[in-house]
């Protein structure tokens, strides 16, 4: 008899039901009611900025001291929103130690660790690391990445976001000199093109992401007179499992990931990447190169096969230029977001030049070996004056 009390259905239900009343319930109203009074009090204006004066912007111009001592361009190969088990909700993921192995492995310069509302400081572990993190407090998968930030910037938004508590995230990172990352505006269509135009401060879109591949959003973006540059990520939750075997991961770990079906989400790995053009080779030269835009976005078709042999990238007299150590497919001249301007096949070497009606223009690069684009150069007086970040005036 006593056996059947202590099992019984509608007992368990009732107590469930007191539980979840009395403690649940409560603590997600309470959270709810803080997320409410936050979107009313921590808001900015959306507003239009203004345009620059007369001028070209080149992201790609390089020092007078660097132009005397190099006579060639150092790419160094770089990778942005990782995550790993540091965070206490996401403990099966890699560690940071694997995370460094891993990457370094597979021909990287320079990584940073992105875990959700939080720094996670791994420059004394990792050698060549530096800082961000992914701000993630909205259900609507609205993400961005800050980049060069010592810490993260509380904020109520458990749950949901409006532009206006958005541009106010934004606006306190921008006062601490961030660069500002829209990462997969694609996923679930979060960031519509006319969300991502009305906000002030964004440095960069993700153009190619596990969640979606579009380097169009970027152009539509610069059509409209955003000064937008691009981003490439592999967004990392898990690393494929030979990956976890060269790094000697255990059999009970690997076991449990096996059956957790976390091996079925390893996404696209060491596949989307940028490259960059440090005028020096330390963690204050990556955050230089990203905020002047010095850099060019990759999206690899298969991590195995071999990488872009980028040589230079320059504008000079209204003429830009890129070059390779090899020829390539295809090299592309965009100037809208239409049909491309300009299209030369099988060669090591490119120009095209700046006509008065283009407001901007970069090059897209499509080879077997995946697709690659650079920054735009943009008329100042078609854009709106950038958003600042570090030291970046021309």
């Amino acid at each position: 008899m006593s056996e059947r009390k202590i099992f019984n259905p509608k007992r368990l239900f009732s107590t469930f039901v007191r539980v979840f009343g009395f403690l649940v319930l409560p603590i997600f109203l309470l959270f709810v009611t803080i997320n409410t009074i936050g979107s009313i009090l921590f808001t900015s204006k959306l507003q239009e900025n203004d345009y620059g004066s007369k001028g070209i912007y080149n992201p790609y111009k390089i020092s007078e001291q660097k132009e005397r001592n190099t006579r060639s361009t150092s790419w160094k190969k770089v990778a942005l929103h990782l995550h790993s088990n540091e965070v206490w909700y996401t403990p099966e993921r890699q560690s940071l130690q694997d995370l460094s192995k891993s990457y370094s492995r597979n021909g990287y310069d320079w990584l940073s660790i992105s875990d959700y509302n939080r720094v996670t400081d791994t420059r004394s572990l990792i050698k060549n690391s530096f800082l961000s993190y992914e701000w993630s407090s909205s259900l609507l998968k609205r993400h961005f990445l800050f980049v060069g930030i010592q810490s993260a910037i509380f904020d109520p938004f458990y749950f949901f976001s409006t532009r206006e508590n958005i541009q106010w995230i934004i606006d306190q990172h921008s006062k601490k000199k961030a660069f500002v990352v829209s990462n997969h505006p694609t996923l679930y269509d979060s960031m519509p093109l006319d969300f991502l135009a009305s906000l002030s401060g964004v440095h960069a879109v993700e153009v190619f992401s596990p969640f979606g591949d579009d380097t169009k959003i970027m152009d539509r973006l610069l059509e409209r007179g955003k000064p937008i540059f691009a981003m490439s990520a592999d967004d990392l939750h898990y690393l494929p499992l030979e990956e976890s075997r060269l790094n000697g991961e255990s059999t009970i770990i690997e076991f449990w990931k096996k059956i957790s079906l976390v091996y079925g989400r390893e996404g696209q790995a060491f596949q989307r990447f940028v490259l960059m053009n440090l005028e020096e080779n330390n963690e204050e030269g990556i955050y230089q190169a990203l905020c002047q835009g010095n850099y060019v976005a990759v999206r690899k078709f298969d991590r195995r096969v071999e990488d872009f042999k980028l040589k230079k990238i320059e504008f000079d007299t209204n003429t830009f230029r890129i070059s390779f150590y090899e020829n390539v497919k295809e090299i592309r001249f965009i100037t809208s977001s239409s049909e491309p301007n300009y299209i030369v096949q099988n060669v090591s070497e490119a120009t095209y030049t700046l006509k008065e009606k283009d407001k901007y223009v970069r090059a897209e690069v499509i080879d077997f070996k995946g697709i690659l684009t650079t920054n735009p150069v943009y008329r100042t007086e078609e854009m709106e004056i950038r958003p600042d970040c570090r030291n970046t005036k021309q």
